[in-house]
């Protein structure tokens, strides 16, 4: 494989990803929306690229928790109680970094304004 393609193989897996999960499209909106506004109304560039970090923090994570659902689900196609409890330990952690951003990214902005 040439470097041209390995280094277009991500974008293969997020195109997956976005089409199979529509919350990684809403994230992605979300970071946009979330951008525009910091632009517009604050024009802070570190908070911009904290939100650029998180945002891609927890998009990098809904991409491992896809991957990991679609292997288990190949693994054990019928209801399994250690198959669901992966799934949901992988979207704790997708929950609790994205919880934990927005609640970062709140005090930052709240911080700013004041």
């Amino acid at each position: 494989m040439n470097f041209w393609k390995k280094s277009t193989v991500w974008l293969e897996g997020l195109w997956y990803a976005l089409r199979s999960e529509q919350s990684i499209a809403l994230q992605i909106c979300v970071i946009v929306v979330s951008l525009v506004g910091i632009e517009l109304f604050i024009s802070e560039w570190w908070l911009i690229k904290q939100t650029l970090l998180l945002g891609g923090g927890v998009l990098a994570l809904e991409v491992v928790n896809t991957a990991l659902e679609e292997l288990c689900d190949l693994v054990e196609p019928n209801q399994n109680i250690v198959i669901k409890r992966v799934k949901d330990l992988a979207s704790g952690a997708v929950g609790v970094f994205a919880s934990v951003s927005i609640l970062v990214t709140i005090l930052d902005v709240w911080r700013v304004l004041s």
